[in-house]
């Protein structure tokens, strides 16, 4: 007797979860009406807000496809004055290097001088 009880209790406490719901876990839960309203009254409240979120997402995403058309536009802007910019320095530097070769060489002051 003393094995058959250790072998049912050990058995039990190994058993497996159940793959099927118990007869009270399927039982349908009847609710009274202030319940049912009150769950009405829940689903419709959620209903809102959801609502409420997606409109706001659908604004957002419309938002954000405007201001990246209008970063896109000032950044060509921007690009085309940094290449205007880098192309006046440039120009500048090679003037002054020019500058500084004629200076080396004699440069055109030097042929007035000898005369």
């Amino acid at each position: 007797m003393i094995t058959l009880a250790c072998r049912v209790d050990c058995h039990s406490e190994q058993e497996a979860p159940r793959k099927r719901k118990s007869l009270e876990q399927r039982r349908a839960v009847v609710l009274e009406k202030p319940e049912k309203r009150a769950a009405a009254l829940l689903q419709q409240l959620n209903a809102i807000r959801n609502d409420k979120a997606e409109k706001r997402r659908e604004q957002a995403a419309r938002k954000r496809v405007v201001r990246d058309k209008a970063q896109a536009k000032e950044n060509e802007w921007r690009d085309k004055l940094k290449k205007e910019r880098l192309k006046e320095q440039y120009r500048e530097q090679g003037k002054a290097a020019k500058r500084a070769a004629m200076a080396a060489e004699g440069g055109p002051s030097a042929k007035r001088r000898r005369k």
